[in-house]
Formats: structure tokens, sequence, C-alpha cells
């Protein structure tokens, strides 16, 4: 027994279908703007990028934060955008960063009043200057923590509970930025 030709023909042509209706889906969605698969959408006129390491203006914090903040923003413009990184205020995008807080507080207590979850809560301010539309550009602040256990030593877990909340500032500072829902 084998395939009867209309069978084979009709199974060819919705394969041929479904790949014509994802190449549409992707132009569709290109020629709105650079697209990133996280939502946001980066203004198609847009060629270049610029960001400003950020100032640490926290009373407490990690030293390494301020650039593990900026080269992880730089990263995700290098990974999802067809920008240029830029290195002056001439780029069409610009983004200057200013940490604001960093603080580590107790969240639950124990029935022997000793905390058995801790938080930490990192604060920062975004400038975003669009130079080619200039009603776009904004100055908002952006805060994140992430929990975790009192009995682990802070020091030894800080460098990967800082990498969390990066993820999700960065996350949020797209989504603000870019997002024309």
């Amino acid at each position: 027994m084998g395939y009867q030709k209309g069978h084979y023909t009709e199974k060819l042509n919705s394969m041929i279908f479904k790949k014509l209706f994802i190449v549409l889906n992707i132009i569709i969605l290109y020629g709105c703007g650079v697209y990133s698969f996280s939502g946001s959408s980066v203004p198609k006129d847009a060629k270049s990028v610029y960001i400003i390491t950020f100032k640490n203006s926290a009373t407490l914090t990690n030293p390494e934060f301020s650039q593990m903040m900026t080269n992880s923003l730089i990263n995700r413009f290098l990974n999802e955008t067809k920008l240029s990184i830029k290195e002056d205020l001439s780029a069409d995008l610009i983004f200057e960063g200013e940490i604001l807080d960093y603080t580590i507080q107790p969240i639950s207590i124990n029935s022997n009043e000793n905390a058995t979850q801790n938080r930490l809560k990192i604060t920062i301010k975004i400038t975003f200057t669009n130079n080619l539309v200039d009603s776009e550009s904004f100055e908002k602040e952006f805060t994140n923590y992430t929990d975790f256990n009192s009995e682990l030593d802070f020091l030894s877990v800080e460098e990967s509970l800082n990498e969390l909340i990066i993820e999700d500032l960065i996350e949020s500072i797209f989504n603000d930025t870019f997002s024309k829902w």
C-alpha cells in the first residue's frame, strides 16, 4: 500500500502553508521595528546606544555592582538588538544609571526573634534619553529584590543574588523603554 497521490499533495501543501505562515509572521514582526523576543521593540530608526557606567550613590553596596549592572545592560543590547554600542552622547539612545539603594533586611523572624529569611533590595534610577524622539525620554526608579536564607553567608551568595536582581531590573528597563502596549 502506498500513499495516494492526492493525500501526498495535500500533505505537501499543508507543510508549505505552515512554513509560509511562519515566514510572514517574522516579516511582520520585523516590519514593526527591531523586535526582540522579550516583548520589546527597539525603534527601527535607532542605530546606536550609549550606556554610561552606573554611578553608585548608595550608602552600602557591592563595589562591583555598578560595573555588573552596566555590563549586563550592554550585553542585553548586544545580544538582543542590532544597535551598535557607542561611547559618546551622539548615540541615538542613551542610558544613564545610578544605584540609589542596596539594602539587606530581615523579612521572616522565628519564635526566638532570629531572622530566618533576609531580603536584598536594590533600587536604581535610569535616565533614558531618546535623541530621535525626545518625548520618549524619561527618568525613572526601578526596584527589585530577592530573598535568601539567613543561615547562608551573604558574601558567598551575594554575586548570584545580584545577578538575579540585575536580570529582573534590565527586563523592567527594557519593558518600560521599548514596550508600547
